[in-house]
């Protein structure tokens, strides 16, 4: 795979914009005298990445489709040679501009150079957006997911973007900015609540237990009190939308009638009718006034104003005077028409969920975290808590999520036993060179130590390369975070008192296999320098 930038011009009378070429029809191209004709028929391939151009303004980010063809003159368009491609990104950062941006078309041949870094990163952002997506399709499915990875590599960080994209799945967000104000209104109105697990974290903190009270007399008294996994719970299930049902319907209509039976209610200007009901009948008699003389009644059975309402037409014995009584009932606000709507996510965050005893914080619930048997589900599952009444039993909403952090690197990791595994999917984030190289591009300050933070962590990796056989260097790798900062100062504050010893704590536990010199130290750590 190559990465180019272009500029298409797609004609020069201006009346039709680059963006408008690119969404509507999908294509680049050139015209016939232009020296890049062979790149763009021979070197360029199906797969590429294209940086759309004007100037050095980069406008969008699109992948190449097709081989390249001739197309006839065009009114609107001007180039003839194309290629079909698809736009996977658009680009609303305004500090996103090319250093080097000559040339109608040019490869990034040096992935080096400032221009072809811009390009390579935006991608490549693009990519880690895409593994959120994944994320946040797995969440969807499995009700449950854990982040794992090695100290630094975004995972709570991360957590906050899969659930504003679960929580606002239309909703594409240009920046961190935007994220963290949705994120933090979630939390304001209970859609997202946050916990960390620790090594006390019990059954009675988490889902309910007895909590002592003082009454006004200054007694002791002992109460149920939810935990934060049983009030988020709570709070999922309430918003669940649940219609009327045909018999309770029947019973409103019923009561209405019986209560209103010799009002007169208008039909139209010049119409009116008179309901009648007997109890124990299910027929309505509906009597219609028109033009100061009566009609017969009008016979129908309530089931065929349940049918109106909902939304189907009928064949039934005078389902026009139904109809009316319906209507009526509607307008009135006697009966709610209710559009059950997808019930709305709730999300449950829990950080560092390993350093917990999660099979006893849990109990009995492990068995209902499974999506089948959740609440509306085909094997649905309650169970009764032992301090709720026997009439409460408790169950788990289908629109309850839980995203949980792992730290991979904890030697804690072990108290994650298999019937857990089962009922989460596990997802690894790892230490990307290009998330640092994104920081520094977005950040835009030329006195950020960019250059030195990559030089860091490439030095980093190589020290990595000497990690134990019994683990996986991915795993453990110094997350791209410990990398990122406004000045030099602060990189060499991170990498004296953050980045050191964590590597001394990996060779202290055996992960990193290093010889100390005469002094006790380690010669690869100590040698780290800005």
């Amino acid at each position: 795979m190559n990465y180019w930038h272009m500029q298409i011009h797609p004609n020069e009378q201006g009346s039709v914009n680059e963006k408008e070429v690119l969404s509507e029809l999908g294509i680049i191209g050139l015209g016939d005298d232009k020296t890049e004709v062979e790149f763009f028929e021979e070197t360029m391939k199906i797969g590429d990445i294209v940086a759309i151009k004007r100037g050095g303004k980069l406008i969008a980010l699109t992948e190449v489709t097709s081989d390249s063809y001739y197309e006839e003159d065009n009114s609107d368009i001007w180039f003839n040679l194309r290629r079909n491609v698809k736009v996977l990104d658009w680009n609303n950062n305004p500090n996103l501009i090319l250093p080097d941006p000559r040339g109608t078309l040019k490869r990034c041949g040096n992935y080096d150079a400032p221009t072809s870094k811009i390009i390579i990163n935006w991608h490549k952002e693009l990519l880690m957006n895409k593994n959120i997506l994944e994320a946040k399709k797995v969440l969807k499915h499995k009700k449950q997911i854990i982040l794992q990875g090695a100290p630094g590599t975004g995972k709570t960080y991360i957590s906050a973007e899969i659930a504003m994209n679960l929580i606002n799945e239309s909703k594409k967000y240009d920046n961190r900015k935007e994220i963290m104000a949705d994120y933090q209104k979630a939390v304001e109105e209970g859609r997202i609540a946050f916990t960390t697990f620790h090594q006390s974290m019990d059954y009675e903190e988490f889902v309910e237990g007895l909590k002592p009270e003082i009454t006004d007399e200054g007694d002791v008294t002992y109460n149920v009190k939810p935990g934060i996994f049983k009030e988020m719970c709570n709070k999922a299930q309430s918003k669940i939308a649940t219609p009327l049902s045909d018999f309770d319907l029947q019973e409103k209509i019923f009561e209405y009638v019986l209560k209103n039976k010799d009002k007169e209610y208008a039909k139209s200007a010049d119409t009116s009718f008179v309901l009648d009901y007997k109890e124990g009948n299910t027929n309505i008699s509906f009597k219609l006034e028109k033009q100061e003389e009566f009609n017969s009644s009008y016979r129908f059975n309530v089931n065929t104003v349940i049918s109106y309402i909902h939304g189907i037409k009928s064949r039934k014995t005078n389902y026009s005077y139904a109809r009316v009584l319906a209507q009526h009932l509607i307008d009135k606000q006697i009966i709610q028409v209710e559009t059950v709507e997808a019930p709305k996510p709730y999300i449950l965050i829990i950080d560092e969920i390993n350093r917990g005893n999660i099979s006893k914080v849990l109990g009995e619930l492990i068995t209902l975290l499974e999506s089948d048997k959740r609440i509306g589900e085909e094997n649905e599952l309650r169970v009764k808590l032992p301090y709720s009444p026997e009439d409460e039993p408790f169950g788990i909403p289908s629109n309850l999520y839980i995203i949980g952090t792992m730290n991979t690197a904890d030697r804690s990791v072990g108290h994650i036993d298999y019937a857990i595994r089962r009922r989460f999917s596990f997802i690894t984030l790892q230490s990307h060179k290009s998330a640092i190289e994104n920081y520094y591009t977005q950040l835009a300050d030329n006195n950020a130590p960019s250059d030195i933070a990559i030089k860091l962590f490439e030095e980093i990796e190589e020290v990595m390369e000497n990690i134990s056989p019994d683990f996986d260097k991915h795993d453990l790798m110094i997350g791209h975070s410990y990398f990122m900062a406004k000045t030099k100062e602060d990189l060499e504050l991170k990498l004296k008192y953050e980045i050191k010893p964590l590597l001394r704590e990996y060779v202290k536990d055996g992960i990193l296999i290093l010889t100390p010199n005469e002094n006790g130290d380690y010669k690869e750590i100590e040698d780290i320098i800005l």
